[in-house]
């Protein structure tokens, strides 16, 4: 499965912010008038760097920025857009073996990235050893393993907030050993603003 979905987006990079990145980027904005995110920052997924881009026009102060994703055609075309931001690196990579050191980030998302896992018990587990904070993740609702997705999220984080979108369901989900927030169920018109720190 990982071969194949590295093709399809190797193939797809060069045209993917034509086709899906009006989407995507309205995704990145919900999530991120939910929460304020600092210090080093994980984009697990990263695709063509759209997250980035938004960071940027939005004032954001983040420390560091690491995207990674298992295709080499989408990094290519991640690099052009994060010279805008000086403290920045990308990696080619899998998230079932994240090449990161424990509690690397303050928090780490993956947005619309886990339905192309072939273990999502795998992945979960390197994404909660690799934050120490708070997890974002945005699950396709139609997904395969978006169930098991939120019930093993479910299990390993305390849930912060739930965002339903069109496609998407978002959980922002922080770890037990931090602190402990209000669960809110949101469709983003009427919620509050949240805050990673």
């Amino acid at each position: 499965m990982k071969k194949e979905v590295m093709k399809f987006y190797d193939m797809l990079s060069n045209s993917y912010d034509e086709l899906y990145g009006e989407e995507q980027i309205s995704k990145y904005l919900t999530i991120l008038k939910e929460c304020r995110l600092s210090g080093n920052i994980g984009d697990m997924g990263c695709g063509t760097c759209l997250l980035v881009e938004q960071l940027v026009k939005l004032g954001y102060n983040i420390k560091w920025y690491v995207g990674l994703d298992i295709s080499e055609g989408m990094i290519e075309v991640a690099k052009r857009r994060i010279s805008r931001m000086v403290n920045a690196d990308l990696v080619v990579g899998d998230m079932e073996n994240l090449p990161f050191r424990d509690d690397a980030f303050n928090v780490v998302l993956t947005i619309t990235s886990l339905q192309n896992v072939p273990s999502i018990k795998d992945a979960l587990s390197e994404l909660n050893r690799v934050t120490r904070k708070g997890l974002i993740v945005s699950l396709l609702k139609v997904a395969r393993n978006s169930g098991e997705a939120i019930e093993r999220l479910m299990k390993a984080f305390l849930l912060r907030k739930i965002i339903i979108m069109e496609k998407d369901i978002a959980l922002l989900l922080y770890k037990p050993s931090a602190k402990q927030i209000l669960i809110t169920v949101s469709n983003t018109r009427f919620s509050p603003y949240g805050t990673f720190r």
